[in-house]
């Protein structure tokens, strides 16, 4: 089979292995699960360490980017995987002139494989280069610099410390705040606003002396929310809010 006709069939395999099978995979390796990503394997990386050993560094650099961004548009992750992506297409020709003994361009028609490299520079090789992609994109992932300089300039330097004992003290306690609240957040959407849902549309609000009365379950809906003080979740403290981004 032609070498490139080999290699788009990879392409597209691969994308739909991750997308369709194992994106539906999702894995929690630590205990306590506040402020961390959940863990989804990721193969696609496997496309570009199987390019053959003269592929270029220009031709890795732009499949790479098509790889990370196929992956990004189906995931909507903005970008990630195709820096993570590009980072480890520029990294492969480095690693490997490391690893191996003779130039990469006298290892014409062939591609890095346990057959081709031996047991230990292959595993050294593959494992290194997908540890490096997941730590990448996991960081990025985890650490948004959008959302924490969001939070610090929302939080004006955590100053509200001084007038409101609920306010956080530094960025660790703002996470487990808003992690709380939006634990609050899911209970009383499940127990109330969802199982009050049907009865609303049957029901509606109504005009009553030229008031409008709200159904039941939107009073009730409601009156969860005040009571958890959730209505002014936006608003700066000093107005009674929570100051949420």
């Amino acid at each position: 089979m032609n070498v490139y006709l080999k290699n788009i069939l990879r392409f597209c395999i691969i994308i739909l292995l991750q997308v369709l099978i194992l994106n539906k995979i999702t894995l929690r390796w630590w205990n306590e699960p506040s402020g961390f990503p959940i863990f989804i394997p990721y193969v696609y990386p496997l496309f570009i360490l199987l390019l053959p050993f003269e592929t270029s560094v220009w031709a890795l650099l732009i499949m790479g980017f098509l790889l990370g961004v196929s992956i990004d548009s189906f995931m909507n992750t903005a970008g990630m995987h195709a820096f993570a992506t590009i980072l480890l297409a520029y990294l492969r020709t480095n690693v490997l002139s490391a690893l191996l003994p003779r130039n990469l361009s006298e290892y014409a028609g062939q591609q890095p494989s346990i057959k081709s490299m031996g047991w230990m520079p292959f595993l050294v090789y593959s494992s290194f280069l997908i540890v490096l992609h997941h730590l990448v994109f996991f960081t990025i992932e985890l650490w948004n610099f959008s959302n924490i300089g969001f939070l610090m300039l929302k939080e004006r330097n955590f100053t509200d410390k001084a007038d409101f004992d609920y306010a956080p003290i530094d960025f660790e306690d703002a996470m487990d705040s808003y992690e709380r609240v939006l634990e609050v957040v899911g209970e009383i959407s499940g127990d109330i606003i969802a199982p009050n849902a049907e009865s609303i549309d049957a029901e509606g609000p109504q005009v009553v002396d030229g008031r409008v009365i709200y159904a039941r379950g939107t009073q009730e809906n409601l009156d969860a929310l005040i009571k958890a003080g959730l209505l002014g979740i936006t608003l700066p403290r000093r107005f009674g809010g929570l100051n949420f981004p």
